[in-house]
């Protein structure tokens, strides 16, 4: 009983905000290089750089959203989450609320713990609206 109890918890708090917002809102396939301006709607936009390479270990995803003045702005909450796909949940890392650091950077550290494909998922928000939900691939 206890074993069911654990699996239906552990589903519950870190399988299910990410099943929910994949059925909600269409995913894109973030395709653009790092430090590429992507386009989030008319009013934002984002880059996003590995100040080091990513390797076995951790790794920090650093972020950039701009208004549409072209002007570094931290209006928006971005979440993230990473994975290996072909081992999806093995090493997820469950919801991460993305840092803003004094420089108006988002950081979100990434620990990678073998190498292969990683998914890092991106969702930004602006007042509990999720604005873009996009993913990036890398490979370590």
């Amino acid at each position: 009983m206890r074993k069911k109890l654990f699996c239906f918890a552990f589903a519950a708090v870190f399988l299910f905000p990410f099943t929910h917002l994949q059925a909600a809102h269409e995913i894109k396939r973030i395709d653009e290089g790092e430090n590429k301006k992507i386009k989030i709607n008319e009013n934002y936009s984002f880059k996003y750089v590995f100040p080091r390479k990513p390797k076995l270990g951790i790794s920090v995803v650093k972020i950039s959203v701009f208004d549409k003045d072209g002007k570094q702005s931290n209006a928006l909450v971005i979440n993230g989450a990473y994975d290996m796909p072909q081992m999806r949940g093995h090493h997820s890392s469950g919801p991460v609320k993305f840092q803003i650091n004094k420089d108006s950077f988002y950081l979100m550290p990434l620990n990678s713990v073998m190498r292969g494909k990683w998914e890092i998922f991106l969702q930004f928000k602006e007042d509990d609206r999720v604005l873009y939900e996009g993913a990036i691939y890398i490979e370590i």
